[in-house]
């Protein structure tokens, strides 16, 4: 029978990410056809129960976890930190009796003894004998210094003689005699680094070897491996050197970490320090040519990195969600308060600190009120508390609410994991922008198969998977209301920002400083904005390009649209920042957000106007880099509606700040029907697009092509 191989050497336990990916995929795996396999890290310990609910054939023999991480090293840290901690308290021990003991209280008296001995008591016993034992010891320690001081002439009148030069020769052949000791001291570091990566290489090569001796590969077995480093690859490539027979299965590598910051505009910046890693894939793909071996990612956008090496080529693969959550979607009853979840484990770049300042804005209105409840699994998957102080502090704060905030410290197993996230009515997705530009999210690929609304940040790739729809929404929109004016390029006068607050005489000092500084520039600056033929050019937001437009009497939405020129670099996106002013030119209501691209059609995005708005300013400018992008056909729409307030957005919300969180989120609590509706909608193509008979369908169908860059 036909085997499929899942080699994930970060599976430690029973439960978690990367074990719950291999459980998906290996189940779709025997569905198809397949005899499932799995190969973990040597750590894991499961129990007969546990064995004999999965099926499968478990191999635990990997040495070191994707982050180069062994039990070993784990034991070794711990006993070392004990040992470092008893030493330290039993050193803090000797220290504290030592000091207040009377001898320590003798030395520490021992650079100024009358005041000490002025300080005694007038028993004359006492005295005596506190004297005695300290004038021996101020006595010695005068002596002590004397004789310093003479050494220290002496080899003074030493060193400028020939005995000095004989001296320092001496000391310059003992030098170099222990320059290598010195050399490798000093590189200690790099030496050990670079001792435990041949280390890693090593143990992933005989790790192999050794499952490839209990399992015979052929031609028509998949061996995929969903977690790998560049120094797992290395160990591959060694494998293959030796056991030439167990190349002729089609091996899968999945690379799902960014090898680039930021987007694609500081790409080209930063290629120079991807080049080790550019040349471990070539050298690899030179020594293994003929065998059959495919790349891959899980986004199109890491997809993109990788492909940006011209090494091998890269395609993208779905990502596997729990069969169990495509079952059926719940139709939502308001005979409870909602449930606002947190899934996955306590982390800084999933945003878990920024939890308390949630809850602190709406326990009174929402919580107390039984609205919502919030469920926040929080257990640390981090053992160094000092690098997450934050997140540590931030579970601390809530565990101190007694109601509607429930809190979960410890890993959950697989069922459990799936009961809290179909229990879930919104999903809060607050993961760093940055770090998550490219890569995906697992929560937010359950979160959108079970149709839950969503809470996302701006410019990630999270935000990404609903914009087309918000797009689509903002469509539809238009059609339920009645265009009152309409202001295309031609009619709008584009200036820059701060000429546009200056008139308002607010923030005047900054800009002033602004202005001072702009006069100085001699590059582009002061030559924005440009207009012409319907297009504009906006820059970072430190120079945003503005214009003021009155309001229309009758008007309560405004839509922004505009198409982005194809010139634009690959991950562009436009802020639009609006401001609400009245007729005494008092800001009412400042809104952030950050548009990305459409693959067809105008971009637009809508704000609804507060009833005293007289006039408003709207700003763009590229929202995450200072490079210039080129707009066309800009335009701002003035609606009514007879329907005073409509839902801003459609299977989530996106947040721009992380001061607007809480205001999403009750954006999302006030219209719930809507919001569940649209994304029970979406999440019916959703499912076909992440399902782990896909993935695994994608895997068999590739095994027989073979593709060169």
């Amino acid at each position: 029978m036909k085997k499929f191989i899942l080699i994930d050497h970060s599976i430690r336990k029973y439960g978690g990410h990367y074990f719950e990916y291999a459980l998906h995929v290996l189940r779709a795996a025997r569905e198809l056809g397949y005899h499932p396999i799995l190969a973990t890290n040597r750590s894991l310990d499961l129990s007969e129960e546990e064995k004999k609910e999965l099926g499968f054939e478990i191999y635990p023999i990997y040495k070191y976890d994707f982050w180069g991480i062994s039990n070993e090293m784990k034991d070794g840290f711990n006993l070392f930190k004990k040992i470092k901690k008893s030493y330290n308290k039993l050193l803090f021990k000797i220290k504290f009796r030592l000091y207040y003991s009377d001898m320590g209280i003798l030395w520490l008296a021992r650079n100024n003894p009358e005041e000490y001995l002025s300080g005694q008591s007038y028993n004359l016993r006492t005295l005596v004998i506190k004297g005695l034992l300290l004038m021996p010891l101020v006595y010695f320690l005068a002596l002590a210094r004397g004789i310093k001081r003479f050494i220290e002439a002496a080899y003074m009148i030493v060193k400028g003689s020939w005995i000095g030069t004989l001296t320092r020769a001496f000391f310059e052949l003992l030098k170099s005699l222990v320059l290598p000791i010195n050399f490798i001291n000093r590189n200690r570091n790099r030496l050990l680094s670079r001792m435990h990566k041949i280390s890693r290489i090593k143990a992933f090569e005989r790790g192999t070897r050794k499952l490839c001796s209990y399992i015979e590969l052929h031609s028509d077995d998949i061996v995929f491996i969903p977690t790998l480093s560049e120094y797992d690859m290395l160990g591959i490539g060694e494998f293959f050197k030796s056991e030439q027979n167990s190349t002729r299965a089609t091996w899968h590598l999945l690379y799902r970490r960014n090898i680039f910051v930021g987007r694609e505009a500081e790409y080209e910046n930063q290629k120079g320090n991807v080049q080790s890693f550019r040349k471990m894939l070539i050298g690899f793909r030179e020594r293994t040519g003929n065998l059959n071996i495919k790349f891959y990612t899980d986004t199109d956008k890491l997809t993109y990195q990788y492909n940006e090496l011209h090494a091998v080529p890269f395609l993208t693969l779905p990502i596997p969600v729990n069969n169990d959550f495509f079952k059926t979607l719940d139709q939502y009853k308001r005979d409870r308060p909602l449930r606002v979840v947190y899934a996955g484990d306590a982390r800084s770049e999933k945003g878990y600190q920024l939890l308390p300042s949630i809850v602190r804005n709406l326990y009174q209105n929402y919580v107390m009120s039984e609205k919502i409840e919030f469920i926040f699994q929080s257990n640390f998957s981090f053992k160094q508390f000092e690098y997450q102080a934050s997140v540590v502090y931030a579970r601390e704060q809530l565990m101190k609410y007694e109601k509607g905030v429930s809190i979960i410290k410890e890993p959950l197993k697989s069922e459990e994991y799936k009961d809290l996230v179909l229990s879930a009515d919104v999903g809060l997705v607050l993961y760093d922008r940055d770090n998550y530009y490219a890569r995906s999210s697992g929560a937010l690929v359950e979160y959108l198969t079970c149709g839950i609304p969503v809470i996302v940040p701006s410019g990630s790739w999270m935000s990404d998977q609903i914009t087309e729809e918000i797009f689509s929404y903002n469509d539809s929109l238009k059609q339920k209301m009645c265009l009152v004016k309409q202001y295309q390029m031609s009619d709008l006068e584009w200036r820059k920002e701060y000429e546009l607050l200056n008139e308002l005489t607010l923030d005047v000092e900054n800009l002033l400083e602004d202005e001072i500084r702009d006069t100085k520039d001699t590059t582009d600056k002061k030559k924005i904005p440009k207009t012409f033929n319907n297009e504009l050019i906006v820059w970072g937001n430190s120079r945003k390009t503005s214009c003021k437009v009155d309001r229309e009497d009758t008007a309560n939405y405004l839509f922004i649209s505009y198409r982005q020129g194809s010139e634009n670099k690959k991950g562009s996106y436009v802020r639009v920042i609006l401001r609400q002013y009245d007729n005494n030119c008092i800001l009412l209501k400042e809104e952030f957000t950050s548009v990305g691209n459409r693959s067809k059609g105008d971009i637009s995005t809508v704000f609804s106007l507060e009833e005293k708005t007289a006039f408003v300013i709207v700003s763009l400018s590229n929202a995450f880099s200072e490079y210039g992008l080129l707009l066309r056909d800009v335009e701002l729409e003035f609606y009514n509606s007879v329907e005073k307030t409509f839902p801003i957005s459609s299977v989530g919300v996106i947040y721009d700040r992380l001061e607007d969180i809480p205001e999403r989120l009750i954006e999302v609590i006030e219209n719930y029907e809507h919001y569940k509706s649209t994304s029970q909608k979406f999440s019916l193509a959703w499912r076909e697009l992440h399902n782990p008979n896909k993935l695994v369908r994608q895997l068999i169908n590739n095994s027989n092509v073979i593709e060169r860059v």
